[in-house]
């Protein structure tokens, strides 16, 4: 059965069925190389915006992260990771006041597809609960493809009989220094995903 992320189902949503190869085969076999600009590939600086948010807002625990990331051997790997963690120490994120709680592991099924929730974050802010997703490339994020991950997301938690609202689902664009929100859930979204679904049912044998 083809898996994806939310994400990537929200990515493929903006390119025609012949661009759809390489994110699809990302998805398939997701220990290839190269995995830049991947979750994985970045997984050092959301490691250090978790720590900085379970120690109260510590700014040592991005000084740490900062430190491991000089580390990394991949020299493309610690560029992009100390940009992300400069980008959050200096932006809005950082303000936050987040507590955060263990992450979801669900999922749905559109047609052959499944598509897991995958987030980047979950905490309470003020009693409420945030459903975070960041774009952590360097290129600024398609608003199209923010929005579709937050309909997508929303569709998934429904799927799983949680009852969340819509409004609670964000994606932050460290590039653009932009927070996506919505009031209510697109149908359009979903009614082109179930579309997408039939193309990513025909290209998966084939990858």
């Amino acid at each position: 059965m083809p898996r994806l992320t939310v994400k990537a189902a929200a990515e493929l949503l903006q390119l025609p069925a012949y661009e759809q190869v390489r994110i699809l085969t990302e998805q398939k076999y997701p220990r290839q190389e190269p995995q830049v600009f991947r979750a994985p590939f970045y997984a050092p600086a959301l490691h250090g915006i978790r720590e900085y948010y379970r120690g109260g807002n510590d700014p040592l625990a991005l000084v740490q992260a900062r430190a491991k990331i000089g580390e990394l051997r991949l020299a493309s790997r610690r560029m992009n990771n100390d940009r992300v963690i400069a980008a959050f120490a200096d932006g809005s994120q950082a303000k936050r006041r987040l507590l955060l709680v263990p992450g979801l592991k669900v999922s749905g099924t559109v047609g052959q597809v499944e598509i897991s929730l995958s987030l980047d974050l979950i905490g309470h802010e003020s009693g409420v609960a945030r459903y975070i997703y960041y774009n952590l490339r360097a290129a600024p994020l398609h608003p199209g493809i923010a929005k579709a991950a937050i309909d997508i997301a929303h569709w998934v938690l429904a799927q799983a009989g949680a009852d969340v609202p819509v409004r609670q689902i964000e994606y932050f664009d460290f590039a653009a220094n932009r927070l996506y929100r919505a009031q209510a859930r697109r149908s359009g979204t979903i009614r082109r995903l179930r579309a997408n679904a039939r193309i990513i049912e025909t290209l998966w044998p084939t990858l």
